[in-house]
């Protein structure tokens, strides 16, 4: 009986000692595990961090490469204006000296620059006429929104007008210039509203640096570039307001487009 009870007593020490020993295995076993996952998690959130930034540059350089674009074609733009403007396609350009053909080619970049300011101008209005509507469609209060559809309509009525308006007032300008030019060329043929002679006339178209055949053609240019840098500077105004007021429409936003000083 107490060998029997003596080696009954022995076997579960053994069997206790290899518990504890699997055990201990097990405990660093997990350890182990537990590291691993560390350096892995680590790593991970190394690899997110770096995924995010380099999100982000993707879309700065997107961004710039946009406003590249932009850019040359506003360049584009600006030379096929002044392409249009060189002497191969109008003829009467030839005999005018090199300052008034400068002034011609600075009017049309002019006028190019505000004809794309009011395009921009016109996109940000429409863009801030489809978030007024989506914000008034989205509020519950139905009376608020057939109140404010009057206001809206009228606005945009306003700004239709003015900017109709800019575009005749430009496109009276381009044929003044035009007729001017045609003007230039046709200098020999006899004025019926003044006393020179066909001689003088002859001697002045001849004469391209004549200050009398220049002066005043280059009085009215530099009052038209003025015109145009003044109208430019009043829509880049409108733009930035547009930008500082982007959640709702300025309420002096309407042009007031004034009449030109050559008029």
């Amino acid at each position: 009986m107490s060998t029997q009870s003596i080696s009954s007593s022995g076997e579960e020490e053994l069997s206790i000692q290899r518990l504890e020993t699997t055990k201990n295995d097990l405990s660093k076993r997990i350890a182990k595990e537990a590291r691993g996952n560390a350096i892995l998690q680590a790593s991970l959130e190394r690899r997110k961090q770096a995924l995010h930034e380099r999100r982000l540059a993707l879309e700065q350089d997107v961004t710039r490469l946009h406003e590249q674009l932009q850019a040359e074609r506003d360049l584009r733009v600006a030379l096929e204006v002044g392409l249009r403007m060189s002497s191969g396609q109008f003829p009467g350009t030839r005999g005018m000296d090199s300052k008034t053909r400068a002034e011609l080619e600075e009017i049309a970049l002019a006028e190019a620059d505000v004809a794309r300011l009011k395009q921009k101008v016109a996109e940000l209005h429409h863009q801030l006429n489809q978030q007024r509507q989506h914000h008034s469609g989205s509020l519950p209060d139905v009376n608020d929104s057939y109140q404010q559809a009057p206001t809206q309509s009228l606005r945009q009525k306003h700004f239709q007008q003015d900017f109709d308006t800019t575009l005749v007032v430009c496109n009276h300008q381009r044929k003044q210039r035009t007729e001017e030019l045609t003007d230039l060329r046709n200098i020999k043929e006899p004025l019926s509203t003044s006393g020179v002679s066909n001689k003088q006339v002859s001697e002045v178209a001849e004469n391209p640096q004549n200050p009398a055949a220049t002066s005043s053609t280059l009085v009215e240019l530099t009052t038209r570039l003025d015109f145009f840098k003044e109208m430019r500077s009043q829509l880049m105004e409108k733009l930035h307001k547009l930008d500082l007021n982007n959640g709702s429409m300025p309420h002096d936003f309407v042009y007031k487009l004034s009449s030109p000083p050559w008029n």
